[in-house]
This record gives C-alpha cells, structure tokens and sequence, in this order.
C-alpha cells in the first residue's frame, strides 16, 4: 500500500520519473529527498519502495543503468569504457562485478552471446 495520499500507479510513475532525472543528472537518488518532495514520511517511504520493487531506491537506479549498459552492450559497438562513462555506471572494477552479479557475465562475454545468431 503507497503512502496516505497517493495511488499506486501515481507514486510509481513519480518514482520512475525521479529515477529518470537522477540517471540523466547523474546523481544519486535519496530516498529522503523524494519522499520531503511528496511530503511523506521518509520510513514509511522507504519501506514502501522495499515492499514494491525489493530493493532501496539507489539499487533501482542501479538496475536501471546495468539494463541500459545490457541494451548498449547488445545494440552497438562502443566500447565498454565508453558504456561505463556513459551510463554513469562507476568504476570499471565495480561495473564489472555488478554486471556479472545482474547478468551472470562479464560485459564482453554478455556482448558475444547476446550478438550469436540461430544455429544454422
């Protein structure tokens, strides 16, 4: 149940929003930011987004970035370093391993099987 006052479909659409600005802004979401900007309990909120989505808002964006990262890895040819700065996705060490974690690849191996056509 979303906090007094909003929908559900009404708060998820202002969390993805959010995440859209921090991603393009690349900033950090603050579930404390987000939720005085609403004028919700910071706790309640918190717990809300845990209860939807089962992660912290900051793993949303995270997940969010590593998707990106995927569709970019699957669709072009940049290199991964130029993924990494795009996606603002951190260092490549933690890319790699959160990468690996989300995926269960590294990016390049991920680009490799993604990009294998049918068996002929």
């Amino acid at each position: 149940m979303p906090p007094a006052g909003l929908k559900k479909r009404e708060l998820t659409r202002l969390i993805e929003e959010y995440l859209d600005r921090c991603y393009r802004a690349r900033s950090v979401p603050r579930a404390s930011e987000f939720a005085a900007s609403l004028e919700l309990d910071t706790k309640a909120f918190r717990r809300f987004i845990r209860r939807m989505y089962g992660v912290p808002l900051a793993a949303l964006l995270r997940q969010k970035r590593l998707k990106k990262a995927a569709f970019l890895l699957r669709t072009t040819d940049r290199t991964v370093e130029e993924i990494i700065r795009q996606t603002a996705a951190g260092d490549r060490v933690s890319f790699f391993r959160a990468f690996r974690a989300a995926f269960h690849a590294s990016p390049v191996e991920y680009r490799l099987e993604s990009r294998v056509g049918p068996p002929t």
